[in-house]
């Protein structure tokens, strides 16, 4: 039986089946089939002991593990979120969040997209897909198009553009979202659509990310 210390403001509900991580800005329910919850009052607040219903195997060690490791993820998140911040190096590349365009304005819009996103901005996507809360993450990186990544925009779930204070005044985009996974996701998708260049160091890069730069053939 192993276990962790819940947040102060993270209350846990458990079934049979199913385990819910409740706090005052949302809540996520995770399928826990086959194992057994244990919520103790102690001294330092609320512990939650995760064990199996059966005789433990070294597999199933693993998956207590596991569950309580995400189970901790998503209450440390529920609690104060996850931050992570991208920076975008390159002379004039600069990040804008509009509004959803109207259908006569995406109809004349070149736009750019990744396949793991959707082939390309339609119609039936926003008129189904998005509500009022969502924005358009539009990026100038380079090409001659503007890269374009739709994002939803929730109490629990930002995106903010800023400048950094530095000499190099790169212009910073700011994501936090109170599931860990989710966040790392989309740090992923909107990186992918310029990995930093090795020659140049041109690119959309993590904070904090440090790329060593390769000659050129007529620098060597």
């Amino acid at each position: 039986m192993i276990s962790f210390l819940l947040p102060q403001n993270i209350n846990i509900y458990y079934s049979l089946n199913y385990i819910k991580v409740h706090s005052p800005d949302g809540f996520f329910i995770k399928k826990s089939t086959g194992l057994r919850f244990n919520l103790v009052t102690t001294y330092e607040g609320s512990r939650l002991f995760v064990s199996k219903n059966s005789i433990l195997t070294h597999n199933d060690q693993t998956n207590v593990a596991t569950m309580l490791s995400i189970l901790h993820s998503i209450a440390i998140g529920l609690s104060r979120g996850y931050h992570t911040r991208l920076r975008l190096v390159g002379i004039g590349f600069r990040a804008i969040l509009r509004d959803i365009p109207t259908t006569s304005e995406l109809r004349h819009t070149p736009v750019h997209t990744k396949n793991y996103i959707n082939k390309r901005i339609n119609i039936n996507h926003f008129d189904n897909k998005v509500d009022s809360t969502s924005k358009l993450l539009i990026l100038k990186i380079g090409y001659s198009h503007e890269s374009v990544y739709p994002i939803h925009i929730t109490k629990t779930s930002a995106i903010e553009v800023s400048r950094s204070e530095s000499r190099s005044k790169s212009t910073l985009l700011n994501l936090k979202s109170n599931n860990k996974y989710q966040l790392n996701q989309i740090a992923i998708e909107i990186r992918d659509f310029r990995v930093p260049d090795v020659y140049k160091g041109k690119g959309i890069y993590y904070d904090g990310e440090v790329i060593k730069l390769k000659k050129g053939k007529r620098q060597g």
